[in-house]
């Protein structure tokens, strides 16, 4: 098993990113939950009339989820979601 170093998403967005950062990359189409010390950003891409990037994958939902401890990113997840 490869050890892996560090990772950037095709965005750039990498583990220690600000929020601030992260919401300039991605803008402010989010909703944001708060928990305990942690900010936790969720952006959802769900109209697939309307989405050329979701019918160009033929999938129903897209998510990104990047959580935030002391306005720093320490975990993220992101890909296709199934209703």
């Amino acid at each position: 098993m490869k050890k892996v170093v560090s990772f950037k998403t095709g965005k750039n967005i990498s583990l220690g990113l600000s929020r601030e950062k992260v919401v300039s990359i991605l803008g402010d189409g989010f909703q944001e939950k708060s928990k305990e010390n942690l900010i936790i950003l969720k952006y959802v891409i769900d109209n697939f009339n309307s989405s050329p990037f979701l019918k160009f994958y033929n999938m129903p939902i897209y998510y990104g989820e990047y959580q935030f401890k002391n306005n720093m990113l320490t975990k993220f997840s992101f890909g296709f979601e199934y209703p």
